[in-house]
């Protein structure tokens, strides 16, 4: 008896998650901020904080340790950034992603030259 409802449990709860995948919003998807949305220069840093950690991990300059926690704070800057772009870009959300890319890319450098 408890096996055929464990079993319709499993199976309910396996699906939850595939429901919540297939929803998508409405519209196109794209961030919107008034019609005025701009892209932030927190991007090219972000982009640039990814390419010195690469250079620096590929010369030697950057152990395996530190190339991994740069790295985990270039992804959560990078979820933050996608939360901020749902609802649109606010200039105040826009300012605060510019100088937490351009802190992480000042850490890059930081930890490349310290040795």
């Amino acid at each position: 008896m408890r096996i055929p409802i464990l079993i319709a449990a499993a199976s309910a709860l396996a699906a939850c998650p595939l429901q919540a995948q297939l929803w998508a919003p409405p519209g196109d998807g794209l961030p919107k901020a008034g019609g005025t949305f701009q892209a932030s220069p927190s991007v090219g840093a972000l982009h640039d904080a990814g390419q010195a950690i690469r250079q620096g991990r590929r010369e030697g300059e950057l152990t395996r340790v530190e190339a991994k926690q740069l790295r985990r704070e270039q992804r959560i800057l990078g979820a933050i950034a996608e939360r901020y772009a749902e609802d649109g870009l606010t200039p105040g959300e826009a300012a605060d992603l510019d100088f937490r890319a351009h802190v992480l890319l000042d850490q890059v450098h930081a930890k490349r030259t310290r040795r």
